[in-house]
This record gives structure tokens, C-alpha cells and sequence, in this order.
């Protein structure tokens, strides 16, 4: 007997991709992660960033698979590479997972079936663990839950394993390659501007902690994020307000630990933060809050 047309659920493609670079450790749990997916219409996308370890001998074990096509390229970076992805996929909905990461066997399924609830909904985040470079889990990150209230978009989707529409990527622009990281606040500032996003307020994959983690290097990720604020103020063609900056200052009375006056140098700490502050162009004006009279003249 055939089913009547409608009982039949037709689902979508979505172009899962890896970017890697010297992952060999780590890129086949990655792999197979995908592979074990319960939710079966994607297509699979394994980006070598002109990896030196044996990565590419783990990645041509699986190029005669159907779903999969591999890219072998020189090192072009993270954001050079997820644009790559995007021009090379077919579906409809884009994933990025990081080749030291892996997901939960239900990712797809349960991302898919939340995106699909409002065309409104451009990108779908979930939770996640953290976990070592064994595979221990380590902590449980909770995101913001939207399904409960509105809440602020101070908190971005994780950069990757997030499911997004590939029109809304195409029409943002895609990843701005001048940025070297923090690809994740890039995108969530351009879509959270023209859509909704929606999260999965479930842990669907593993997010892996180790020593060559991009997050450990926090100045660079201030530098970067910066950098997407300042192009998103001039795309706007914003005026920035007369910002001030507020230096509080406890006080000899609250605290008598209290050091800002100890010298560091030729001058007192408090003044190394003035001079600091001084030297940003968006801050109109200082106003140092404090309950010691012995504040120096520093300006």
C-alpha cells in the first residue's frame, strides 16, 4: 500500500562542513560524529587547511564515502575557509564543526526541527559540554534559553556547530575574512540584526578544551572583536555617542589595602590607568570616583 503524500515528511539537506588544521589527533571522532547522525539528508564537507601532520592521511580514508567531499587547500584561515564551505554546499542549512569537536548523534535531528518552526529563525544554537583532550567532560555550558522569553543578544551562538540558513549567510555577507577570529560574534551580530535565533536548550555537542584553543589568547579575541563592533558602527554609518569612562576608586576608608598611589615606574598605578583610558579616540571625558583626597593630577 503507499503512503498518502500527506504522511510523508520530507526533510532537507544540510551541508555539514569541517574546517581542520593540524588536527589529526582529534578530526576522525569528528567525522564520525556526523556519520552516526540520526538525521540522514546532509551532506558532509571536510575542509584541509594545508594541514602538516597526518591529518590528510585520516581524510582520504573516507573520500570514497557518498556524502563526503574533501577539499585539500594551503593555509587560507579559518574565516578564508568557511566562506569556501558556503560556495561549496548544497543545502539549504549550513553546520560548521571544528575538527577537535564532535557532536551528539541527535544535533541534526533536533536543530533541524527548531529551525523549521518560524522562517524568522535564521540560526539555532544549542548547548554544550566542555570537555578535555580525552574526552572527559568537564563542564556544562548553558546558553540562553529563547524559547522562554525574549532575551538580550548579549550572549552569541558558539562559532561553530551553530545550524544557520545559507540565504541569511549569503545575504550577510558571509565571514568577514579581514577578521582572524571570533568568526562566532561576526555572523551573531549580522543576522541577530535582520532575523530571530532560536536555542536548543540541550547539550548536542562536545566542545573540546585544550592548549591550541583560539579562546586562550584573549587578547587577541578583544582585538578581533573590536575590530566587528567598529565595521558594523561604520556599515551602519552610526555616530558614536560622547562616551564616558568612570575609573571607580575605593579609598584608603574602604580598603586600606588600597595601592593606587604606590609608584609603579616613574608614576603612581592610577595614572597608568588614566593614561590608558586617555588613550582611546571614543571616550569624551574621565570621571574618576574616589574617597581618598590624595589622588594625584594625572591628567
Amino acid at each position: 500500500m503507499k503512503r498518502s503524500k500527506k504522511t510523508v515528511k520530507t526533510s532537507e539537506l544540510i551541508s555539514v562542513y569541517i574546517t581542520n588544521f593540524n588536527y589529526g589527533k582529534f578530526i576522525k571522532q569528528a567525522i564520525e560524529s556526523v556519520l552516526k547522525q540520526t538525521y540522514q539528508n546532509y551532506e558532509l564537507i571536510i575542509i584541509d587547511d594545508g594541514s602538516s601532520d597526518n591529518s590528510k592521511e585520516i581524510i582520504k580514508e573516507y573520500i570514497s564515502q557518498k556524502k563526503i567531499r574533501v577539499i585539500f587547500q594551503s593555509n587560507m584561515g579559518l574565516n578564508a575557509s568557511n566562506n569556501v564551505a558556503i560556495r561549496a554546499s548544497k543545502g539549504n542549512f549550513i553546520l560548521r564543526l571544528d575538527a577537535d569537536d564532535y557532536l551528539d548523534k541527535n544535533a541534526l535531528l533536533l536543530l533541524y526541527n527548531d529551525i523549521k518552526r518560524s522562517k524568522k529563525i535564521a540560526l539555532t544554537f544549542s548547548d554544550y559540554f566542555t570537555v578535555d583532550v580525552n574526552g572527559k567532560i568537564l563542564k556544562f555550558d548553558r546558553r540562553h534559553d529563547f524559547s522562554k522569553k525574549k532575551l538580550l543578544l548579549d550572549k552569541p551562538a558558539h562559532g561553530a556547530c551553530s545550524l544557520i540558513r545559507k540565504q541569511a549567510l549569503i545575504q550577510v555577507g558571509g565571514y568577514s575574512e579581514e577578521i582572524k577570529c571570533q568568526d562566532g560574534w561576526d555572523i551573531w551580530l549580522k543576522i541577530t540584526n535582520l532575523y530571530d535565533v532560536s536555542n536548543v536548550n540541550l547539550p548536542l555537542f562536545f566542545y573540546r578544551k585544550h592548549g591550541k584553543n583560539l579562546t586562550n589568547n584573549s587578547q587577541k579575541l578583544f582585538k578581533a572583536r573590536k575590530k566587528i563592533y567598529s565595521d558594523i558602527v561604520k556599515s551602519k554609518k552610526q555616530k558614536l555617542p560622547n562616551t564616558i569612562a568612570i575609573i571607580p576608586v575605593r579609598g584608603s576608608k574602604i580598603n586600606h589595602k588600597e595601592n593606587i598611589l604606590k609608584k609603579l615606574g616613574d608614576k603612581p598605578i592610577i595614572c597608568w590607568t588614566i593614561d590608558e583610558v586617555l588613550k582611546s579616540k571614543k571616550i569624551f571625558e574621565i570621571l574618576l570616583l574616589t574617597g581618598s583626597r590624595l589622588v594625584p593630577l594625572c591628567l
